[in-house]
């Protein structure tokens, strides 16, 4: 099973078209990457679910913004997908530089918050980017 969900995930990441390094996703150890897919697979299916985003996308793209987990985003603000504040945030945040200083970034109480808020950010984007997805 825990194999499945590897390569269910690293098919996924090929997918985004995303430049990700597979050889840095690979130095994380296998206890972490085991871990974290236990936490985020289920996460994701009810994410499918409720938004319709297929989970392997959802579970492909944690891992890329999170590296398994590990990126101190994931780690002090629970948030997996690299969600910035905008405008309209009006919760909990962390400044964190990513293209430029101190950036603003939401901040979520638990990991199934933030599975749900970029389930949001993609239904309802206020700017309508996602609707042809």
């Amino acid at each position: 099973m825990r194999s499945l969900l590897k390569l269910f995930s690293l098919i996924s990441l090929l997918s985004l078209g995303e430049q990700v390094s597979l050889a840095q996703l690979h130095q994380i150890p296998q206890e972490i990457q085991s871990a974290y897919l236990e936490v985020v697979v289920p996460l994701a299916m009810v994410e499918m679910h409720y938004s319709g985003i297929p989970a392997s996308i959802i579970v492909a793209q944690s891992i890329v913004e999170t590296e398994y987990g590990t990126s101190r985003l994931a780690a002090e603000a629970n948030n997996h997908f690299g969600i910035k504040c905008k405008v309209e945030w009006r919760g909990p945040s962390i400044a964190i530089t990513d293209d430029s200083p101190n950036e603003c970034f939401r901040r979520y109480d638990t990991v199934g918050a933030s599975f749900r808020d970029h389930s949001n950010f993609i239904k309802f984007h206020r700017l309508s980017y996602y609707d042809h997805l």
